[in-house]
């Protein structure tokens, strides 16, 4: 291996490789990400977008090892995170990575924090629990992610009831940093608030990504937020993904009809009054998904070949990768 290959290799962080999960039900078997593959290198910003019900938060629980079983499982793939394989650790070595190396913001800041817990020590806990530091250091710590998501450190005594939702997603995300991983997945973490405060924490998570140097994989549904936060986007669609590179290659060049859905469905301040196009018809049961592209029954493009066999992820330009016959045309 070259000088150029060493770098390369030494800036990669997650590497996710043919990862396929189900979930055993009484309704069969659901296929909930399949064959999903992608990369990412340290300090980027990986965007995935989708419909509720795509695999995404699958996806990220996968990462994370967090898939209950039963009725989850895990039947394909690797997880690889700074060089270790998440599914090849211990308890212990996983419980040292976890908030050290990878945390997550959950969706519902609502119902993430413990209710009964001062809020300052639900941050120690996780300062405690990688770090060899005192109780009244861990404290001292936890003043500080306060102050750092602009909460007043006399507020350490509070309970989850006394903030409002912003204040409460600014909490869970101080836990999820306590610790300075070196990646943090963020499930929809702006889903449950309003316009203005969902302004407010994705500018703070900006602006702690540059002060921490923190890589992030942003899960969400709105386009907007994928633009404003995102180096790489990846679409998915079925558990897979159907679309993924820069994001100027998704914004500006993008390929899949379904991409082209999602793009088309936005609102527009220059078209006043024109109707919206929506995508038409539902997600594939993903308990009885079709034998070709998942997409196809509600392609506006399709072709009885798209119907026969599954589509693979090609390269159809450097950086831009897309699951569609007609994409490279």
């Amino acid at each position: 291996m070259g000088k150029t290959e060493n770098k390369a290799a030494a800036r990669e962080l997650l590497s996710v490789e043919n990862l396929s999960i189900i979930y055993q039900t009484e309704d069969g078997t659901v296929q909930a990400v399949n064959d999903l593959s992608f990369q990412m290198k340290k300090g980027e910003t990986l965007g995935l977008v989708g419909e509720t019900g795509a695999g995404k938060t699958t996806v990220a629980r996968g990462i994370m090892r967090l898939i209950p079983d039963p009725p989850g499982k895990l039947v394909g793939g690797r997880v690889i995170l700074d060089g270790e394989d998440i599914y090849q650790l211990s308890k212990k070595q996983l419980r040292s990575v976890r908030g050290k190396k990878v945390s997550m913001i959950f969706q519902d800041p609502m119902t993430a924090l413990n209710p009964l817990n001062k809020v300052g020590d639900q941050i120690a806990e996780a300062i405690r629990l990688h770090k060899k530091v005192s109780r009244a250091e861990a404290a001292r710590e936890a003043e500080k992610m306060l102050e750092m998501v602009g909460i007043p450190k006399d507020r350490y005594e509070d309970y989850p009831m006394q903030f409002s939702g912003g204040m409460k997603q600014r909490i869970v995300i101080a836990i999820a940093l306590a610790c300075m991983p070196e990646l943090l997945i963020a499930d929809e973490p702006t889903t449950a608030l309003d316009v203005t405060i969902q302004a407010q924490v994705l500018e703070l998570m900006n602006q702690l990504k540059q002060e921490l140097g923190t890589s992030m994989i942003m899960i969400t549904h709105d386009l907007g937020v994928v633009a404003k936060m995102c180096d790489r986007v990846a679409i998915v669609y079925a558990g897979q993904i159907i679309e993924m590179g820069e994001a100027w290659h998704i914004y500006d060049d993008h390929r899949h009809p379904y991409t082209e859905g999602l793009f088309n469905a936005l609102p527009k301040i220059t078209d006043k009054g024109k109707k919206l196009t929506p995508i038409p018809g539902m997600m594939p049961d993903p308990t009885n998904l079709p034998d070709g592209c998942a997409f196809a029954p509600r392609c506006p493009y399709k072709t009885g070949q798209c119907e026969k066999a599954s589509i693979p992820l090609e390269e159809v330009q450097p950086g831009h990768w897309v699951r569609c016959l007609r994409a490279a045309k």
